[in-house]
């Protein structure tokens, strides 16, 4: 999972960097056009709400077909809030969340909040309580993406 927008912060190092750094690290499943979030080429990593809401179904389901029932999660908490859960997290909160029955193999995969975490405002008790509705703050677009591969860095 990648943060949401292109900021020098929220993008990636370079794979031949990562190797560079982490040679023990087998990066051969990292995504060629990582850690790109502007040109066509990267369009999937956009900062628009089409791209968000399709990597966050993408890790979803990734995390549906795992076998184990418990799994943990460390992520960036706008991508978390405005893609995955619709819940906000203070810095180092979490969450506990199953997976929403699913009816149709064509339902989007959506979680269900523990009682014990959705109460208190997650496990530190120190979130907001209140949900969003998932990409009701992304744009639809990426306004700062462009064919050149520039943008100027926008996101939450």
């Amino acid at each position: 999972m990648q943060k949401n927008s292109d900021k020098q912060c929220d993008t990636g190092s370079s794979v031949d960097k990562l190797i560079e750094e982490f040679p023990a690290v087998d990066f051969s499943k990292v995504d060629p056009v990582f850690p790109d979030k502007t040109s066509p080429a990267g369009s999937r990593y956009h900062f628009s709400k089409p791209a968000l809401l399709a990597r966050a179904q993408a890790a979803l389901k990734k995390l549906y077909e795992r076998p184990e029932k418990v799994i943990i999660v460390v992520s960036h908490s706008a991508f978390l809030r405005l893609a995955v859960s619709g819940y906000w997290y203070f810095n180092a909160d979490y969450r506990i969340f199953d997976f929403a029955p699913m009816n149709d193999s064509g339902d989007l995969y959506r979680l269900e909040q523990h009682e014990s975490t959705r109460e208190k405002g997650g496990g530190l008790g120190r979130s907001w309580i209140d949900p969003i509705v998932l990409g009701s703050e992304l744009p639809e677009e990426d306004p700062d993406a462009n064919e050149s591969g520039n943008g100027n860095g926008r996101g939450y």
